[in-house]
């Protein structure tokens, strides 16, 4: 018997199912059709191959646009929108989908939000992208996943420490400590990107986070408080309810204290009060849901949602799994184009 495995094997192997395949096929053909940027021999750099200087695909890692050009595209959340505030994230460090094909950022986009659906019980509508390279293809593929790009204004590159010596990586964080006071984030506030991904990393965010507090007088907080988006999953039960705001700062700091407050609205957020039928989208298994309550009152202090508030969408019955909160290709996709597009 042949040892080489067809196609539909693989797939079978690694959990690929029809359906899976089936809301990618949805929509690939209208993916935009812009230059996949290839690297250099050792992985660290892009290579030039003659991208125009006027940046038609708002390519982030050429200068840093995040404003798509690609009609209907929202702006990627890239600051807090209150001032004085440090939008404050950890990453474990980045995948590969940069430089990656439509299918590859497909794949990495919805099976990573799948496997959180899966383990939590809570649909996430916000992603970051590796080494913060994303372009208008990408944020495409995205917006059809119902992922909002999230990037930042602030690096303090303390994933690069070995290189550049921990020393540089202080004055990096002193640096931004000194932006607090300094009148540099008086209409708006900013989204700082530092990692998890070891003992010196996390050393240096506990280190530094009581001048960051002194420093910073509109607060310390997750991206989604300080945009003031207090339903960033899609699931609205009341557990999964971040504080807003002016919550925040009276001292609400657990999911299950805030009341929702998604009734307010901005028009630059795109904060929408909650549809009556949303409870209806996305449900956890018993499981997972006792997972996500276990987990809800962390969530509010390490979440780096900044994703606009929810819309709801329907599922079909025996489209999906159940439990795993998607909805059948057609509709899904209906859903994020009214959405995001």
């Amino acid at each position: 018997m042949s040892a080489r495995l067809t196609q539909s094997h693989r797939s079978l192997l690694l959990g690929i199912t029809d359906y899976d395949k089936s809301i990618f096929a949805a929509f690939e053909a209208s993916i935009p059709n812009t230059t996949i940027h290839k690297l250099t021999a050792d992985g660290g750099n892009f290579v030039d191959d003659g991208y125009p200087a006027t940046d038609p695909d708002c390519w982030w890692s050429w200068k840093g646009c995040v404003t798509p050009k690609l009609a209907g595209l929202p702006p990627d959340i890239s600051y807090c929108k209150e001032p004085e505030t440090w939008g404050f994230t950890l990453d474990d460090g980045p995948n590969c989908s940069h430089n990656a094909t439509n299918e590859e950022v497909f794949a990495e986009l919805y099976f990573s939000k799948k496997i959180i659906k899966d383990i939590m019980g809570i649909t996430v509508r916000c992603w970051r992208p590796p080494f913060g390279d994303t372009d208008d293809r990408v944020r495409y593929i995205a917006s059809k996943l119902d992922l909002e790009t999230v990037l930042w204004n602030l690096d303090t590159d303390d994933w690069n420490y070995a290189a550049e010596g921990i020393p540089q990586i202080k004055e990096n964080y002193q640096d931004y400590i000194k932006m607090g006071t300094n009148g540099s984030f008086t209409k708006q506030g900013a989204i700082v990107l530092t990692h998890e991904i070891d003992n010196e990393t996390m050393t240096l965010s506990e280190e530094y986070l009581p001048q960051i507090r002194a420093a910073y007088s509109g607060g310390v907080m997750p991206i989604a408080v300080c945009n003031n988006n207090t339903q960033p999953y899609v699931e609205q039960d009341n557990q999964y309810v971040y504080p807003n705001y002016a919550q925040w700062m009276a001292g609400t700091r657990t999911v299950s204290l805030a009341a929702p407050t998604a009734v307010f609205t901005d028009v630059t957020l795109k904060i929408l009060a909650p549809s009556s039928t949303a409870n209806s989208t996305s449900q956890a298994t018993s499981k997972a849901k006792a997972v996500a309550t276990k987990a809800a009152s962390t969530t509010a202090a390490s979440s780096t949602s900044g994703a606009t508030s929810p819309t709801s969408t329907s599922q079909s019955a025996g489209a999906a799994p159940t439990g795993l909160g998607w909805v059948a290709p057609a509709a899904a996709l209906a859903g994020v184009a009214g959405l995001m597009l």
